[in-house]
């Protein structure tokens, strides 16, 4: 059996609001017993580039599931600044619609407005709620060109036929998608006039790099992550026993 993502909500974070007020996900039904995964990025459009602090992140509440942080990382430059997390959360038997909530946890009260974009997706198929290796975070400051790149290192090489989850996120001035790295499918790939986002995944790869050629027009910051589950053995498969009308009995 093989470990697969699939998609369940997403924003790239096109619309602001005030730093005080949470952000909610639309709703959805995960599968039983599969793991529910959010990346979600908050950026600001302030003057200063030591608005977001140290002590600032993001929290996630929902679905009365038990919510793990497997990656947090900070961007500060020119005059956007950037927060990015990754949490999972295994479902239960029986789960029910829901939502997510996403809060900006201590912010700076000197940036009244930030963005919040995110992706919602859910793996199944997998062997183990725990990723297969420990995920990474990146955080990288580009020029702000038209055809900047990427290279996400996963720390160490997968084995092939674990799923390779990549999650990214960008800050741009205009618009456009990520290319998709090569042998990757994205499961979202979205274009915002602020910020895009997109997540990529494959099963078949031994490299520890995710390559991404372009990352969409007027690209100031990238936020980067990945996960890696094992999938789930397959199944024991035996021969029928033979029916006793089928057998010779010698008497």
């Amino acid at each position: 059996m093989a470990a697969v993502p699939t998609a369940l909500d997403s924003d790239p974070g096109a619309s602001s609001q005030a730093h005080t007020s949470d952000w909610t996900t639309g709703l959805f039904t995960p599968a039983a017993g599969g793991v529910l995964v959010i990346g979600a990025c908050g950026f600001h459009d302030g003057t200063s580039p030591t608005r977001v602090t140290s002590d600032e992140t993001i929290g996630v509440s929902g679905g009365s599931l038990t919510w793990t942080k497997r990656v947090g990382e900070i961007y500060n430059g020119g005059d956007w600044g950037g927060v990015f997390v990754v949490y999972t959360a295994p479902v239960g038997g029986s789960p029910s619609e829901m939502s997510i909530t996403i809060d900006l946890d201590d912010p700076d009260s000197g940036s009244s407005e930030w963005y919040m974009g995110w992706n919602v997706f859910e793996i199944t198929g997998h062997d183990s709620d725990t990723p297969a290796q420990t995920p990474l975070g990146e955080a990288e400051a580009k020029g702000g060109g038209d055809s900047e790149s990427h290279t996400h290192d996963l720390g160490a090489a997968p084995t092939s036929g674990e799923l390779v989850v990549g999650i990214f996120f960008a800050e741009n001035d205009t618009s456009g998608t990520f290319a998709v790295p090569t042998g990757f499918t994205a499961n979202s790939n979205l274009s915002g006039v602020n910020a895009h986002s997109a997540v990529f995944h494959r099963d078949d790869t031994t490299d520890d790099e995710i390559i991404c050629t372009d990352l969409g027009q007027g690209v100031f910051w990238v936020f980067s992550a990945d996960l890696v589950y094992a999938a789930a053995a397959a199944a024991a498969v035996y021969p029928p026993f033979p029916s006793s009308r089928n057998r010779r009995v010698r008497i």
